[in-house]
């Protein structure tokens, strides 16, 4: 008896997982970015591999095509922001329509998002200390960020 439980607890179905997107920053783009932040910050900073923006963090899987995408983003989409509960988390915010447009067709296609709103962002550093009023003294990037990718894979939580 206990092999047939060890069978039918093995064919059980397994929990299905959401879905992630992300677009893609270009490898010249992540490697001013790391250049100008670390100067400016620091160890701490996000490395240049890492720098990304997330369309898609749904708990549900849906579908959603992986695709080759060129967005230049010139400087007047970038603003410098602070996530977190203790607002210590800087992100350079980018206020672009197509991400808004990408992140849309995932709730389209019945994605979740765990937050109020949107707010397309690359992560820079953890940890950022001076709050807000610190903000000014952190320059904005001077050249375009290209994005390059949208990449999709299961939820990994």
């Amino acid at each position: 008896m206990s092999r047939i439980m060890d069978i039918a607890r093995d064919i059980q179905p397994q929990p299905v997982k959401g879905t992630y997107a992300f677009v893609g920053v270009s490898k010249e783009s992540s490697q001013k970015l790391y250049a100008l932040y670390r100067g400016w910050l620091g160890e701490g900073v996000t490395p240049a591999d890492d720098y990304h923006i997330t369309v898609v963090y749904s708990r549900v899987p849906i579908e959603y095509k992986e695709r080759t995408i060129f967005v230049p983003l010139d400087t007047t989409y970038y603003e410098l922001d602070l996530f977190g509960e203790k607002e210590d988390f800087l992100v350079l915010r980018i206020l672009h329509p197509a991400l808004n447009k990408l992140f849309e067709e995932g709730i389209d296609n019945g994605a979740t998002w765990d937050f109020p709103e949107y707010k397309a962002h690359i992560s820079l550093f953890k940890n950022f200390k001076g709050g807000r009023k610190a903000l000014d003294m952190v320059p904005l990037p001077d050249f375009t960020i290209n994005l390059n990718k949208l990449t999709v894979s299961e939820l990994e939580d």
